[in-house]
This record gives structure tokens, sequence and C-alpha cells, in this order.
């Protein structure tokens, strides 16, 4: 069983990485000696459209909205889709509402709330075929901060998935069957894994939402396509890049060493 267990989890690993091989190329036409300059993953990710179309959203309803920045933020690449979080009233709506009027909009091809329904509401309703969700907070938040933040993330990665056509597995992953917050706390795993999330990205032309690339900052930088840089660690990062550019025109516009001629043979 041990030795199954290994080969499984080492399958896992192994499509993970060729899933992120594929989703964050290195150019062909990049230089040598420029190519070996290291990222700093502090920069972050950015994303660009590869297609036309909606985005899956989070509509943050919650009376104290927070940060949900770093729940979504490997969405675009895990899935490969456009994803967003917007902050919004309900006001005398049910949850559900105010998703169906965010769908109606058509700039929603999938929509999640996120709100307080109280402790007598589900603590998660998924609607696939209206391609909708709502998770209750309130059934969640009986915990510190820190683990609340984590149980939140973990319900919105498992809602985004069984919207889109994403399952529960067995091995490795957040898409573990859960019958309460105790489940949620015993899987240290806040996304899903490389085979739900190919499935899930695969779904998203039925939902009319776009396709993006979701790469490192310093591979945006090397492809030409990174947007301005918005924090400290980014501009770093250019700084470090046009002096690399810089490094190999320079030795690549340097005159070539003179050889000595070969001796004529006896």
């Amino acid at each position: 069983m041990k030795t199954i267990a290994t080969i499984a989890i080492a399958a896992l690993a192994a499509a993970a990485l060729a899933q992120d091989a594929v989703r964050t190329p290195i150019p062909a036409n990049a230089q040598k000696g420029v190519r070996r300059v290291r990222g700093n993953p502090a920069a972050g990710f950015v994303s660009r459209k590869l297609s036309e179309g909606a985005s899956l959203r989070f509509l943050d309803l919650r009376a104290e909205p927070s940060d949900l920045g770093p729940a979504i933020e490997r969405m675009p690449q895990a899935f490969g889709i456009a994803v967003e979080c917007v902050k919004a009233d309900k006001g005398a709506d049910c949850a559900m509402k105010a998703v169906k009027k965010a769908l109606e909009s058509k700039e929603a091809g999938a929509a999640i709330a996120i709100a307080n329904e109280g402790a007598d509401a589900p603590s998660l309703v998924v609607c696939p075929e209206d391609g909708m969700a709502v998770i209750n907070v309130d059934r969640i938040a009986d915990a510190s901060a820190e683990v609340f933040a984590k149980r939140l993330a973990q319900e919105m990665w498992r809602a985004a998935a069984f919207v889109m056509g994403g399952y529960e597995v067995d091995y490795p992953c957040v898409m573990k069957t859960v019958t309460g917050v105790a489940d949620l706390d015993a899987n240290p795993l806040q996304m899903t894994c490389p085979p739900v999330s190919g499935h899930v990205g695969a779904n998203a032309g039925r939902f009319g939402i776009a396709k993006v690339q979701c790469v490192p900052y310093f591979i945006a930088l090397r492809q030409g396509w990174a947007p301005p840089p918005a924090n400290d660690a980014q501009r770093a990062e250019v700084e470090k890049w046009e002096k690399a550019k810089a490094a190999r025109a320079a030795a690549t516009n340097a005159p070539a060493a003179k050889t000595a001629a070969p001796t004529p043979a006896k």
C-alpha cells in the first residue's frame, strides 16, 4: 500500500510540474545568459487574457469584508481562466438573488457569493446548472482569524470547482468529502489538484469564461508583456531584468577576440 501511495503522489507531483511547465513557458527566442536570471517569487503572479469572455466572479457580500486576494491568487494559474473578486452590497436581496444579478450582467460567466446567511442556513450551496454558488461564512466563523481564513479559502476553491464541473477525489487535494468544519480543518490543502484543475479549466468555454495565461512576474517580463510594476518586489525585478539585458547586449556587441593564425603544416 505504501508503494502505491508513493507512486500516486509522485504522479501527482509530476502532473503539477508538467502543468506549470505548460502555463509558464520560457520563450524560444529568450537570450542566452538573460534566461538564467532568477526571479523573485515575492513579485507575485500576473495574468493576461488569451481569449475574450467573462470571468469567474466572487461576490463578497459580507457585512465586514476582508481581503480575499490571497485566497484566489493561484486560481487563474490553476484553472487557466479569468477570476475576480468584487465587494458588493446585497441590500434587501438574499445572496442567491445577488448572484443571479451578477450573472445577468454578462460580465460573470459563473458567480459565487460569500455572505452572512446565518447559522441555520447551509454552509455551501452549489447550483452548477446555473453557474452559481453561495458560501455561508457564518457556518465556518467559529475559529481564530487564521483558521477562518484557511476555511474560507478552502470553501472558495471547492465552490469554484463544483460549479464548473469539478469532483471529489481520494488523493491529496482540497476536493475531499466534507461533512463539517472538522473535515476542512483536517485537510491542510487549500487548492485543487492538477486533475481537478484541468477539468475545471476545460469547462471554461461552456460558461463563456475567458482563458488566461498566469505566470510569475519575472516570466512575464521575459515574454515581453508584463504590466508596469505595482510594488517594490516587481520594481526590483524590472531593474534586474534591464541590467541583465544590458549586460547581454554589451557582450553581444563586444569585438571578437583575435585568435592566432594556425601554424602551416610542414
